[in-house]
């Protein structure tokens, strides 16, 4: 691809004499220059990001028959049972990310439990959550009846409850998940 010259010195480039190693210099600066540009353009794509995905394909390999299939690494386990409860209690994020709620206070802006109810669920400071332990729940509250007030906001006798608690989009398995959790407190 280069042709090397014997002389140190080449013919006139651009109405100047430049030496083989001034010119080498100068194309390797130039790749190097369209790689990093390119690197810089890909990662400024204006496309929204992909979800994540249950499986990452790693690799594509032919089978026996001929067809091809794509190899796949597990993602990120998603937290469950216990692990998922105390995380939706401290943070107010499940594993998709933060819950949404449809009411309540709007000044809180990580509706996590502990913000009411205290880090241990006794009750909370400086807002008045009340004790939200399952030993102190039951046996008013069982799993359908606690799913009901963080959802819906009505207690276990159907009375609503005070309009500062958020209505939490949450999943079955959420409530599950804190329930146990809030059971699981002494």
């Amino acid at each position: 691809m280069f042709e090397f010259v014997a002389s140190p010195v080449l013919p006139t480039y651009g109405g100047a004499e430049v030496n083989q190693r001034t010119r080498l210099a100068g194309l390797a600066l130039a790749i190097s220059a369209a790689v990093v540009a390119s690197s810089v353009s890909a990662g400024c794509s204006s496309a929204p990001p992909r979800p994540p995905s249950a499986t990452t394909p790693t690799a594509v390999a032919p089978t026996p028959s001929g067809t091809t299939t794509s190899a796949s690494t597990p993602a990120t386990p998603a937290v469950t049972g216990l692990a998922l409860g105390k995380m939706i209690f401290e943070t107010g994020n499940d594993n998709a990310g933060p819950i949404p709620t449809t009411r309540g206070i709007p000044t809180i802006k990580i509706n996590a439990c502990k913000n009411c109810h205290g880090a241990n669920a006794k009750g909370g400071k400086p807002l008045p959550g009340p004790d939200i332990r399952g030993s102190v729940l039951q046996p008013d509250f069982d799993e359908a009846k606690f799913a009901r007030a963080v959802t819906s906001g009505v207690d276990d006798a159907g009375k609503k409850l005070h309009n500062q608690m958020p209505r939490f989009s949450a999943t079955p398995e959420d409530t599950d998940a804190l329930w146990l959790y809030l059971n699981s407190l002494k």
